[in-house]
């Protein structure tokens, strides 16, 4: 899950870093790949966190089936979950409930459900015959409530999956997100020329998250707090090189301000960003950001400038990132604690990552305040 909070200010990003949860355990940042599973060559990706950090979901190659999606904990390694069948397409394992004992994703253009018990199992359309495809992109803390974007008669439409129920449309184009309760969702509705996003509380009017401004209206929400009050994702905040469509900048919305964008590593018309989880207290944001042709893992802190991840873990010590380029951060503990992503790793293959940063405490608080300083530093250079 990716939860909120409200953003502190400036002169107190220190009590943020330090205290009230927002950044990993005590004791050394360790960083990890969480490697892949054999039978292929070799790949994974870390896209989905328990909220404890111990669990992350992912994919990876396997066999000529094609990817599996995969669970990895800190003790037990990766593992494969498997696949609905075996026909070459991929399997992603995309989020994963508090406890990780629920994991969904998509196999073959289908949304599916995981559970140790059951395996894999399709969660169908809202097309007749259950035809067509559907795709999971959240569920709620206890994995009661899946949504996504399922085929119709007509379409495609935003689903609410629950046990027992199945799945039911919600009107719009798709469901991205949803809160810890299961009662609220983060929603686009695509139009012609227009792609608008609403926050859906059960029993209240929808309300519009807007879009950023000098680029077509094009707002993309990717991830909800626990509480639904705080939302990040990507919206187009002005016009492409040549006058193209636009390009994509992070923002995160709360109730009190409404829209925010959170800035790209360069303002030349190429480069973009995307923010795709935020710690509880909502004051980390991670994502990515191009630079050129590059894509790096990005990190927001306190509502602050833009910046390269790797260098904000290798500022804390953690000298085994620096043989690997990420190029993405994809999720985020509530506590602000542990991050996953996928990179490239020193031998050149793409992998799935995960990292923890140092929790309250006399060690980590130097760590962290000799990270700051640094970033500081590079900033001002």
């Amino acid at each position: 899950m990716r939860v909120v909070g409200h953003f502190p200010s400036r002169c107190v990003l220190l009590a943020v870093l330090l205290g009230g949860g927002a950044v990993v355990r005590a004791g050394e940042p360790v960083f990890r790949g969480i490697g892949d599973v054999p039978g292929g060559g070799f790949s994974s990706g870390a896209f989905g966190l328990s909220s404890d950090g111990e669990v992350v979901v992912g994919t990876s190659s396997a066999d000529e089936d094609g990817p599996v999606g995969v669970i990895w904990t800190w003790s037990g390694g990766i593992q494969s979950i498997g696949r609905l069948v075996n026909d070459g397409r991929a399997t992603i394992a995309r989020a994963v409930s508090d406890d990780g004992t629920i994991i969904i994703g998509e196999s073959s253009e289908r949304a599916f459900r995981w559970t140790k018990e059951d395996g894999v199992k399709d969660l169908g359309t809202l097309a007749p015959e259950n035809e067509g495809f559907a795709s999971a992109f959240d569920l709620s803390r206890e994995g009661d409530v899946i949504v996504g974007r399922a085929q119709t008669k007509d379409g495609a439409d935003a689903f609410r999956w629950r046990p027992g129920q199945g799945m039911k449309s919600d009107g719009y184009s798709a469901a991205t997100a949803v809160s810890g309760d299961g009662r609220s969702l983060a929603v686009l509705q695509v139009t012609s020329g227009a792609q608008n996003a609403f926050l859906l509380r059960d029993g209240a009017e929808p309300v519009g998250l807007g879009d950023l401004p000098g680029g077509l209206v094009f707002t993309q929400p990717t991830a909800m707090a626990t509480d639904a009050g705080v939302i990040v994702g990507y919206s187009r905040s002005r016009r492409g090189v040549g006058g193209a469509s636009g390009t994509n900048e992070a923002f995160i919305w709360r109730e009190e301000t409404g829209i925010v964008g959170l800035g790209n590593f360069e303002n030349n018309g190429f480069s973009q960003s995307q923010a795709n989880g935020v710690s509880d207290d909502a004051g980390i944001v991670v994502g990515f950001g191009t630079r050129g042709f590059s894509q790096d893992a990005a990190i927001w802190i306190d509502g602050g400038q833009i910046q390269r991840l790797k260098v904000f873990l290798l500022n804390l010590g953690l000298k085994e990132v620096g043989g690997w380029t990420l190029t993405s951060a994809t999720a985020i503990s509530p506590d602000g604690r542990t991050i996953v992503g996928t990179g490239v790793n020193p031998e050149g293959f793409t992998e799935g990552w995960v990292v923890r940063i140092p929790a309250p405490g006399a060690g980590g608080m130097m760590i962290l305040m000799g990270a700051w300083v640094a970033m500081r530093r590079r900033r001002a250079d």
